[in-house]
Order: C-alpha cells, then sequence, then structure tokens
C-alpha cells in the first residue's frame, strides 16, 4: 500500500496513518465475500437469540445491499434461528427487530 499524505508532515501524525490505512480497508472490501458471510450465517450452538440478532446486525452492514438491507436481515433472522418456537414466533415479529437496536424475540 502506497498512502498518499498532503504534506510530508503527515506520515510522522499516527492519527493521519491509521485514518488513511483505514480508509484503504474499507475500499478493499469484498462484497461477494461479504454477502457469503451474511448469507451462510446461522445461529450457532449455545448462542442467543440476541447474540445471533447482533452478529447479523453487524455483517449486513458491509454487504451493500441498500434498500433490501432490511428485509434481507429479516428474512435472514427468521431463516438463521434454529429453534423451531423462535422461528415460529421470528417470523411474526422479526421486521420489528431489524429496525430497532435490539432483538427481543419472543420465547415460544
Amino acid at each position: 500500500m502506497k498512502a498518499k499524505f498532503d504534506n510530508d508532515m503527515d506520515k510522522d501524525d499516527i492519527e493521519i496513518v491509521i485514518t488513511k490505512f483505514e480508509e484503504y480497508c474499507v475500499r478493499q472490501r469484498n462484497e461477494t465475500f461479504e454477502r457469503y458471510n451474511f448469507n451462510m450465517r446461522v445461529q450457532q450452538e449455545g448462542e442467543t437469540v440476541d447474540a445471533h440478532v447482533t452478529a447479523l446486525k453487524t455483517l449486513v452492514e458491509t454487504c451493500n445491499f441498500g434498500q433490501l438491507q432490511n428485509d434481507l436481515l429479516r428474512d435472514k433472522i427468521v431463516i438463521g434461528i434454529k429453534e423451531k418456537g423462535y422461528k415460529e414466533k421470528a417470523s411474526q415479529y422479526a421486521k420489528a427487530h431489524t429496525k430497532g437496536a435490539h432483538c427481543n424475540v419472543p420465547h415460544p
């Protein structure tokens, strides 16, 4: 990586160097790989529903789904939950959970 600085003094400013590095890394994201990670994510053994939904919300942010983001997140919540009772309830409540910061799927 060859960073471009406005002046030579910026090379010695750690905050500017970190910002340049972060800008480079963000641009290098592979959208297909990010979407693969999102689509393959299912609730892990012993993982709470809240933790699973939080992980999905983090993953979806890098997928560049645009206006479909909330719909795809809602669908993935319903598809990725392992417990059958939760899955049925989640299908009823998932739309609301995609817009809020916290997900509380009712217990079956």
